[in-house]
């Protein structure tokens, strides 16, 4: 990428899969011009593990993902590349998303099983009933949106 050449970033439930997230937030911001702005949304971990089932329950959804951050957790990183940070609770809406997704997969279950397999499908399913249950039974996950700004 070329220094300084966009003015936004608009990223999508895609940064929890980035080992180094840091070097990714610096690296976008020398190529963003003054005042560019990263957009993004992502589940964040809200609390605590409380108990043996909450752990179960995170470690299992965490065999897809790297690992699930804080909001405060990603607020540092941003702010330590250079970045003025807004963050926005949309917790509601991700308590919905997974709902919406594990329906869609019901509903489309056979050809969804021709095109990715069985297996597949049903690691899928297991991955939004864990969601649900880590945004809706627990409180241990909600969405955040972040807007950071070069300055």
């Amino acid at each position: 990428m070329c220094k300084e050449e966009f003015d936004h970033v608009v990223i999508f439930q895609a940064i929890y899969y980035v080992e180094d997230r840091l070097r990714l937030f610096r690296h976008l911001f020398n190529s963003l011009k003054p005042r560019g702005t990263i957009y993004f949304e992502e589940f964040c971990r809200l609390k605590v593990i409380e108990n043996c089932e909450e752990q179960a329950a995170l470690d299992f959804f965490l065999q897809y993902l790297n690992t699930l951050p804080t909001h405060l957790d990603y607020s540092t990183m941003l702010e330590e590349s250079g970045y003025e940070v807004t963050v926005h609770d949309i917790s509601d809406t991700y308590r919905e998303f997974p709902q919406q997704r594990w329906e869609k997969w019901v509903e489309q279950h056979d050809s969804s099983v021709c095109l990715y397999g069985e297996d597949m499908v049903d690691s899928w399913l297991q991955i939004y009933v864990t969601a649900m249950k880590l945004c809706n039974e627990y409180g241990l996950m909600g969405g955040r949106r972040f807007v950071a700004r070069k300055v």
